[in-house]
């Protein structure tokens, strides 16, 4: 089972008072190796490795990236293509904070902050239509 999903049943069985066995012995070795051997919990927890992200990292893409599926989808005009969506998103994204914003839909703006708060956006309608078919996918 992967790390992710045993914290996760870890926060489930300690909202539920009740640990499974398997999530226990998991943070119990990870636990005992992090003071053998010191390094981050995280890592000893196989949560976080060299050259990988951490889960804050990812779950910040997650959010930001269904922020900006949000936004794909509510920009443009109905029967724009994904790429003309994709296109807009860009222009919106590149002019972002200038007066030249005013004329795209307030849910857009709201939409692309959230998105901000989570990580970089891209800045490509490539990128865009990247993430979007990413999430169309899940």
């Amino acid at each position: 089972m992967e790390p992710a999903d045993l914290l996760r049943r870890l926060v489930v069985g300690l909202q539920a008072g009740e640990i499974p066995d398997d999530v226990r012995r998991w943070l119990l070795d990870g636990v005992a190796e992090f003071r053998a051997y010191g390094g981050t919990l995280c890592g000893r927890l196989g949560l976080r490795a060299p050259g990988q992200r951490t889960l804050r990292t990812i779950q910040d893409r997650q959010i930001r990236d269904r922020w900006l599926a949000r936004a794909h989808a509510a920009i443009g005009q109905e029967g724009d293509s994904d790429w003309r969506r994709a296109e807009l998103l860009a222009e919106r994204i590149a002019v972002r904070g200038s007066h030249a914003t005013r004329s795209q839909p307030q849910g857009v703006e709201r939409m692309l902050g959230f998105a901000a708060e989570h990580g970089a956006l891209p800045t490509s309608a490539k990128q865009i239509l990247a993430v979007v078919r990413s999430e169309l996918r899940k």
